[in-house]
Formats: C-alpha cells, structure tokens, sequence
C-alpha cells in the first residue's frame, strides 16, 4: 500500500510537492527562533544530526516507496539553497535576513551543506 506522500509525489504537479516538502519543512522549524538559527549556524551544526529519530525513519520508510524514490530523484535538483532561501523570505523572514546577512555566505555554505547531507541521507535509504 502506497503512502499519502508517494501518492501525492506521483499524481501532483512540481508546484504542489514543492509545497508539501514546504509545509513540511515549516512546521518543524515552527519553534526555531533567530537565536537558536544563528546559534546553529555559529555551531556547524549538523541538522540531519539532530533530527529526532522519528523523523529520519518517516523519511526511510518513505525512501523505500519506489513511486517516491522516482518522485525524489525527478524533482531532487529543483529542492536547492535558492528555493529553500526563497521558502524562508516568504515564511520565515527573520531566518532569510540571518542567512542572507551572514559574513562571507557562511550561512548560505551551511544551509547548502545541510541541505545536500539530508538529500544524501534520503538517497541512502533506496
């Protein structure tokens, strides 16, 4: 049986994943304030590292859908520092503004580096 998301990843327009990883992506940061982001960033910290548990094996069990997989693999290039900086203007403001004024893109090297280790993290539970 099929999960909601591979469902959603098969049948739905970019546009609509898009805003599914984005709705996502948002209420688990829902709690992040400026201090901690910028803490994070000062800290190297690694966000796949300390994802809880539940959340990395959602993702697994989800990596393990063939339906998903092929859904990740068309639409992995389009999910990029850009968009996800883009994300942040519009929802998270306060966030964007840290990243986007960090001395010499250090913020922007760190979210890419968290980005593409969760990507690879994803990737690994085909």
């Amino acid at each position: 049986m099929l999960s909601r998301f591979a469902v959603s990843l098969l049948m739905e327009s970019d546009k609509e994943v898009a805003e599914f990883i984005r709705g996502y992506m948002l209420g688990r940061m829902s709690k992040v304030t400026p201090a901690m982001f910028a803490q994070a960033i000062r800290d190297d910290t690694a966000l796949w590292g300390n994802l809880p548990q539940g959340y990395k094996n959602f993702l697994k069990n989800i990596a393990k859908n063939r339906i998903a997989r092929e859904a990740f693999l068309r639409y992995e290039r389009k999910i990029n520092t850009n968009l996800i900086i883009q994300w942040f203007k519009i929802d998270r403001p306060d966030l964007a503004s840290i990243i986007l004024n960090w001395p010499d893109e250090g913020a922007i090297r760190w979210l890419e580096k968290n980005i593409n280790e969760i990507k690879q993290q994803f990737k690994n539970s085909f």
